[in-house]
């Protein structure tokens, strides 16, 4: 009696565990938009929203995105869509000098200010754009040293 128990619940637990595995599967492998909210087409389902083309967010994005490749010439590399001649022409080994390292923070906190001064609102950014702008000001206030006040 208790061996067949046990078959049971081997056999109950072996289907459910199966079942999950599917559907774990499933649900990773299914594609699926950028903002669920609201579907579009496949050529801009990941574009900006409305709200950020509105505010400049994208075109402020791009710009602390060029900032930080000028100022960081030795990660030149990691820049999405870099070609090897752009490579060979703009690295520079990293410079750690005081003069550099001031240039770099007082670029960030001019972005910083910048950032601070653009009216958003934000419930109409889709949800990775709210984490691209909370990323960007988190490292902008944080390039190398703190202001002084």
């Amino acid at each position: 009696m208790r061996i067949i128990l046990l078959l049971v619940l081997a056999g109950f637990l072996a289907v459910t565990g199966l079942i999950c595995l599917i559907t774990g599967i499933v649900l990773l492998t299914r594609d699926t938009p950028c903002d669920e909210s609201a579907p579009r087409s496949d050529s801009d389902r990941c574009s900006y929203s409305d709200e950020a083309v509105r505010s400049g967010l994208d075109t402020f994005l791009q710009k602390v995105q060029a900032s930080y490749y000028r100022l960081h010439p030795n990660k030149i590399a990691y820049k999405p869509g870099v070609s090897p001649s752009e490579i060979r022409e703009k690295y520079r080994s990293y410079d750690p000098s005081p003069n550099n390292i001031k240039l770099i923070t007082d670029e960030a906190w001019a972005l910083l200010d910048e950032v601070n001064k653009i009216e958003f609102e934000g419930h109409k950014l889709k949800p990775r754009e709210r984490k691209s702008l909370a990323q960007v000001k988190h490292y902008l206030q944080h390039v190398l040293e703190p202001r002084m006040m």
